[in-house]
């Protein structure tokens, strides 16, 4: 049986990429990209000249400043990264006047800006004042400046404690990509906001299954029912125990994700079992249900993820 940590593509690389800030926190202030450094190490960045380019960083700079306009020029330092959800993207950190730093991607294809993490917004005061409602509504606001071309659901905020003293808690606020009716499990928009000032803490889109290279029909040929009982019949076979289920519902999922532009998408129409058992019940600090995802056509068991370690 495959044994997985619990959790959506969404918030791992969100996880990953908002500790990037941290290493971008020993950027100097000179804008350059170059394929050794002055002690002829090994770079971080990849040579533009040898991948496919369309924006400079030059450019990539400008669409930054534009977007956030408390970073025009600020001193800054960047160079292009290749990242297996978005490409090849120009990685930029900048720093403010008051000396924290602001973490930007942005496509090297398209000029999009895919994320960003402002240190800055995520101090804390004493008082918190944020309503998770408040969030969503901020939140929503966000992205109501956004040129989004597709549907967006809103799926779910959750408030999570600091992590630290010097740190602010947050607010996490996840939208799902919508295709033909059905959410993307991966996919989608994902923003932290600041419980004690309402700022806008980063910014993460994933957009990665094409419209157009769904080939199957989102009515699935397996009804909800009959998910719910191979997901049974299967449980019963490997762990010997009966689920309790507690929600089901249809996605469209990439069994290949997370897949580089122009990679190779496996597209499947899923329904997204989330589920306990006594097993799960046993353990008194529950990290979350277990959940398993099955083809809604032809009723195979493409994931499971049972680990309560």
């Amino acid at each position: 049986m495959e044994k997985a940590k619990i959790g959506i593509g969404i918030i791992l690389v969100c996880l990953v990429l908002s500790s990037v800030i941290v290493m971008a926190a020993v950027s100097n202030d000179i804008l350059k990209v170059s394929v050794k450094d002055k002690n002829n190490t090994p770079s971080l960045y990849l040579d533009p000249s040898n991948e496919n380019v369309n924006i400079s960083l030059v450019e990539a700079k400008k669409i930054a400043e534009s977007e956030i306009p408390a970073i025009k020029d600020a001193p800054a330092r960047g160079g292009l990264i290749y990242d297996k959800t978005f490409g090849n993207v120009w990685q930029i950190s900048f720093k403010t006047k008051e000396g924290k730093h602001l973490l930007v991607g942005i496509s090297a294809d398209i000029g999009e800006i895919h994320f960003y993490y402002d240190e800055s917004k995520m101090l804390p005061v004493k008082v918190e004042n944020i309503t998770i409602e408040d969030a969503k509504r901020i939140a929503s606001d966000h992205i109501a400046t956004k040129n989004i071309d597709g549907e967006l659901d809103f799926d779910k905020a959750n408030y999570f404690p600091p992590a630290a003293e010097e740190l602010a808690g947050e607010y996490i606020v996840y939208y799902s990509i919508v295709i033909q009716g059905i959410s993307c499990l991966s996919d989608g928009i994902t923003i932290r906001v600041n419980p004690n000032t309402g700022d806008i803490m980063s910014y993460y889109k994933a957009w990665t299954i094409p419209e157009e290279k769904i080939d199957i029909s989102s009515v699935p040929t397996v009804t909800k029912k009959d998910a719910e009982t191979i997901l049974q019949n299967y449980m019963s076979r490997e762990l010997s125990t009966k689920i309790n289920v507690l929600s089901t519902k249809p996605v469209w999922m990439d069994t290949n994700y997370p897949v580089p532009p122009n990679g190779s998408n496996d597209i499947r129409l899923a329904w997204w079992i989330e589920f306990d058992d006594s097993y799960i019940q046993s353990f008194e600090d529950l990290p979350g249900p277990a959940a398993a995802w099955i083809d809604a056509h032809s009723g195979e068991v493409l994931r499971l993820v049972y680990d309560v370690g």
